[in-house]
């Protein structure tokens, strides 16, 4: 309700928005002008109304699981499994936080983007690439869509388990697209920090930890990312766990227990060529920019796992699948 360029803008003039060292993108520490758009639109639609805000990111939430249910047909999940586990996606607790703040739309609309994205490349690059700069120019998380699309193009290229269905032409890979789309992300990407700085979100206050004690740190918080993800325990509006002081601490071994399995699964998924690996690929590019490579304040929040679930639930349906034993054939 302060925002000037929510309340103030024209919506002939949209121009100030694009600027990504203006006032604009200091004044919210990110380089968003389409999230900045979406919100000027709802206010010159909604005014103070809540109500509308509030439907607006139900039905872009609900918008997301649909797309999720093309994504993992087309990575050779079943039409059953590839619905519930959209379902699963569109009900899970974590998703609470995201579509019950109304700042949150970026999120949404990042994670809406970057599946369309996904799904338009590579029968139609130009709309792709599209969506992929709207995605990142809504939040920088979308640049998750880059190495999800690439692998899938390479798995398809090599006939895989993506590979278009029988009657259909081949899908052609279109990697000079792609090479366009990694060209559009560091464009953005230096303006996206300088802004993210200014308002001092970025640690550079000296009061980051010590080395050691920021590994052990990282690796609790994936842990209880992992455990939120799979069970929702640990939801809540704002949590913020301390630090993993000693080389004793739960979440710290959990965490190393559990990544070392799950790091050489997805390991080999990826070197295999196998199109589980887009999602173990889909999963870390989105936790990257949250994992506290680069310290941030407030490190953990429920929003930061919802563009990462969509990757989680991708490998449990192909991992899962992968496990199954294989039925015996006629003796």
């Amino acid at each position: 309700v302060a925002n000037p360029w929510v309340r103030g803008l024209a919506l002939g003039s949209p121009w100030s928005l694009l600027d990504p060292f203006g006032e604009a993108a200091a004044y919210v520490a990110n380089w968003a002008p389409v999230h900045l758009f979406a919100h000027a639109l709802e206010w010159r639609i909604f005014g103070a109304d809540t109500l509308g805000w509030r439907v607006v990111n139900v039905l872009v939430h609900a918008g997301v699981a649909a797309l999720l249910v093309p994504v993992f047909l087309r990575a050779g999940v079943s039409a059953v499994p590839a619905a519930l586990a959209a379902l699963l996606f569109l009900l899970h607790p974590a998703s609470v936080e995201v579509v019950a703040w109304i700042t949150q739309l970026k999120t949404l609309l990042c994670l809406a983007f970057g599946v369309g994205a996904i799904l338009a490349h590579p029968r139609r690059p130009l709309l792709a690439l599209l969506l992929f700069a709207l995605g990142l120019l809504s939040k920088t998380t979308a640049v998750f869509a880059l190495p999800v699309a690439f692998f899938l193009a390479f798995t398809e290229s090599r006939g895989g388990a993506t590979a278009a269905p029988d009657g259909e032409a081949p899908r052609p890979a279109r990697f000079g697209w792609l090479l366009v789309w990694a060209l559009v992300f560091a464009a953005y990407s230096l303006p996206q920090l300088a802004a993210f700085q200014r308002l001092g979100e970025a640690r550079t206050d000296g009061a980051t930890l010590p080395p050691a004690e920021q590994l052990r740190t990282m690796v609790a918080i994936a842990a209880r990312y992992l455990v939120l993800a799979t069970t929702s325990f640990g939801a809540a509006a704002f949590q913020q766990p301390p630090p993993a002081r000693s080389w004793l601490d739960p979440w710290w071994i959990g965490g190393l227990v559990a990544g070392i399995p799950l790091s050489w699964r997805a390991l080999r998924s990826i070197a295999g060529v196998r199109t589980e690996g887009a999602f173990w690929l889909w999963a870390a590019a989105a936790y990257a920019p949250v994992s506290q490579v680069f310290p941030f304040l407030y490190p953990m929040a429920d929003r930061y796992l919802y563009v990462v679930l969509p990757g989680l639930l991708g490998v449990a349906l192909l991992g899962g699948a992968a496990l199954r034993p294989v039925p015996a054939g006629p003796t």
